[in-house]
């Protein structure tokens, strides 16, 4: 098995197209060239983003939707359709992603590309960064969990709903939010497989999932 490898940090991918797009971190923010959507005004680092976001301006009915051929899990996005497809493989049937620099394996690739910034320096990894203070981080959710406890939460920018009074100082925690405003005909639903049980949200999924395996074993 071959891996491309960074010539300015520890990063490693098996693809070579994953390698070009980590490389992009190591430039500076004014050099990154943006992928703009030709309908509004939304802005991406990657192509395939403004791919997914485009999705937003079809109507239903234009959209191709991925079908799983061993249950009733569709979605609009091919790759989310390869990732939920990992859930009805054995571990022996999975082919694994392992860490270089330890003994960590993962299911997926971007999971291991998250995994492999633990053995990188600061200097070495697009860092984020708190616009109150110098303090940085690697990790989203470490720097969510910093300005919970370090800042006041209400003097930062914040992304609001337009069909309610939710606010959120992370975008991705709106457009989890805004799934309760849909219908289940607009958006992607997750199913159980054992039951009729179905959700707009994936972790929902998961904790239910438990509870139906332990209602069957009982029968």
């Amino acid at each position: 098995m071959s891996f491309n490898t960074c010539s300015q940090c520890m990063y490693v991918s098996q693809l070579k197209g994953n390698l070009i797009r980590h490389m992009k971190t190591h430039q500076e923010l004014g050099e990154r060239k943006l992928f703009k959507c030709s309908i509004c005004d939304y802005k991406a680092k990657t192509k395939i983003s403004v791919t997914h976001h485009m999705l937003s301006h079809k109507d239903p009915s234009e959209i191709t939707m991925y079908k799983c051929d061993e249950c009733c899990y569709e979605t609009k996005i091919k790759n989310r359709l390869k990732s939920h497809k990992l859930k009805h493989k054995s571990k022996d049937q999975l082919e694994t992603f392992k860490c270089m620099h330890c003994p960590y394996e993962a299911k997926k690739r971007t999971d291991l590309s998250n995994h492999v910034k633990i053995h990188m320096r600061p200097d070495q990894v697009e860092m984020f960064k708190c616009h109150q203070c110098s303090f940085k981080a690697k990790h989203k959710y470490k720097l969510y969990g910093h300005i919970k406890a370090i800042h006041n939460a209400q003097t930062l920018p914040l992304f609001k709903c337009e069909l309610c009074e939710y606010k959120s100082i992370w975008k991705s925690n709106l457009k989890h939010h805004k799934l309760i405003h849909l219908e289940a005909s607009e958006t992607t639903m997750y199913k159980c497989i054992k039951c009729k049980f179905e959700t707009k949200y994936k972790y929902n999924l998961n904790a239910h999932t438990k509870t139906c395996k332990k209602r069957k074993g009982r029968k």
